[in-house]
Formats: structure tokens, sequence, C-alpha cells
């Protein structure tokens, strides 16, 4: 897609469906597409069938209500058998999202996030002890929900992690309407904004010595004066990340758990670690760590 945007003879589909790169973009969209279809298929014959016994019940003068909340894909399934209001590929679009988008960018937030911890020792001694006084000696028992709510330092680390290294560095959105956004600055409707949130998050204005790892950012004293949207790590507003609640619980259980059992040591200092901003934050080299037992 990178390659795409940087060249534009192939902005055509026609000549880019030609290139091998087209090729191989297309075949790699297919197995991903193949995989949405198979979980819609499979949740689709479940859902019919509960729409059908909804509607003949309604039908009937029959009204029950269930209390269990609906998965996210049975709602949507929900509204396209009943209410017709979304097509399959509707909800294909929103499966791609949250199949994906939610499992490419976690796994890369973990991976800044253990480096942070093995790079800032003391940080990671604070995170240590409040884990440890949350969970107590053992190290086995499951962490739950009540946990992670317990976990108040060790999630402003998570979140200065997330401010250093976003996980989606850019994103855009189109305007559809002309608007002003300075009184001589008049931007048409249609036009494609790019919002840089890796660059919004090191302004020196809104954070401060912003290459200094400081969880104390987050601490809510010092989140009352910040402008809402000055920190984006899942976008904000109406159109932000559907699921960014699950990737912080994720990701808080996954390192709390690393961290009861290894000490973590970063081998090499952010100076040699070279950011690549594709759809997804990533290291341009290998993030070389120790990990020993405790």
């Amino acid at each position: 897609m990178f390659r795409r945007m940087m060249y534009p003879w192939l902005w055509s589909d026609f000549v880019f469906n030609l290139t091998t790169s087209g090729r191989e973009f297309n075949r790699l969209l297919n197995v991903v597409h193949n995989f949405t279809r198979k979980v819609i298929t499979e949740k689709k014959i479940f859902q019919q069938t509960a729409c059908e016994v909804e509607i003949q019940s309604e039908k009937e003068n029959i009204y029950f209500k269930s209390k269990k909340r609906m998965a996210f894909l049975d709602l949507l399934l929900h509204y396209h058998f009943k209410e017709k209001s979304l097509t399959e590929v509707d909800i294909r679009k929103e499966v791609d999202t949250f199949m994906f988008a939610g499992q490419d960018t976690t796994a890369s937030s973990i991976n800044w996030f253990l480096y942070n911890l093995g790079l800032y020792q003391d940080i990671q001694n604070n995170a240590y002890e409040e884990i440890m006084r949350v969970f107590g000696e053992d190290r086995e028992r499951d962490i739950t929900a009540n946990d992670i709510r317990e976990l108040k330092y060790f999630e402003c680390v998570l979140k200065e992690s997330l401010r250093i290294y976003p996980s989606v560095p850019t994103i855009a959105r189109s305007h559809r309407t002309d608007f002003r956004l300075y009184e001589n600055m008049k931007i048409p409707g249609g036009a494609l904004i790019t919002i840089e949130i890796f660059a919004m998050h090191h302004d020196p204005e809104t954070f401060p010595d912003p290459e200094i790892f400081d969880p104390g950012r987050f601490f809510p004293e010092n989140c009352k004066s910040r402008h809402n949207f000055a920190y984006i790590p899942f976008s904000a507003g109406p159109r932000n990340c559907l699921g960014q609640k699950l990737p912080m619980m994720e990701e808080k259980i996954i390192v709390a758990n690393i961290l009861r059992h290894f000490r973590l040591y970063s081998m090499d200092p952010r100076d040699k670690i070279i950011e690549c901003g594709e759809i997804v934050l990533r290291p341009l080299t290998e993030v070389r760590m120790k990990f020993v037992e405790r």
C-alpha cells in the first residue's frame, strides 16, 4: 500500500493489478476476505434461526427479553436479518476492522511496552511493586477485572508508552463539507485530512520534554488542563477506535503476567531503535531484550 502511494502511476487499479505487487496484494486481500466470510457464515446460521424465532414470536404477540448482551458480530447480523439495514458487505467490512485492526496494533503496542519497561528499570520496579501489592506473592493466580482496575500506575506506564510509540502513527479523515480551520484558512469539502498522531504526542507545548519517558504525565492531577484531543492513541470523537477498551485490557493482562515472572532488560537505547511508520508503528530492526526469571 505504501509503495503504491509513493508512485502515481500505480494509483490506477488497472495498472496496479498488472504489477507483481498488485497481484500479491489482491492474493493477500482474498485471504483476509475469505477468513472473515467464513466467520460470518458460521455465525449467520445460528443468528438467522434466532431472528426467525424472534420475528415469529412478535407476530404471535409472544415477547421475551434476554438479559444476555449480544456480541458485536451477533448484533450486526441481527440488524442484517431483522431490519435489513446492513448488507453482508457492510458486515464484512466491520469484521475486517475488528478482526485485524485489533490484532496487529495490540502486538505492536505490547512490543513497545515491554521495551520501555526493560529500558527504564526504576519505572519497572515501581510497576512490579504495584503488581505485587495487587496480586500478592501468588504468581499463578488469574488476573481479574478488579485487579486490572487497581493497576493505576501500571496503566499510566502503558499510556506513556502509547504516547511515545502510538500503535497507529497516522490516521486520515475525509470531511464532506467546507469548513474553516482558522479565519483565513478554508478546508474544502471532500479534502483528505491527515492527522499525525505521532507528531501530536511529541509536541513540546502539550508534553514538555516529549522524549523523556514519564508516566507521571498521566496522573489525574496532570491531565486536568490537557486538551481532550491532545492524546489520541485510539483516535477520538465519534470515529474513534471501536474496541479501544479491549486492547488496553489485553496489554495489561499480558504484560502484568510477564512482569510477575520475569525482570526485563532492553539491550539497546532508544537512539538505536528506529521507528518505521507503516499503518502500524514498527521498529525497523529487531528489539533485543533479556528476560530474567524472578
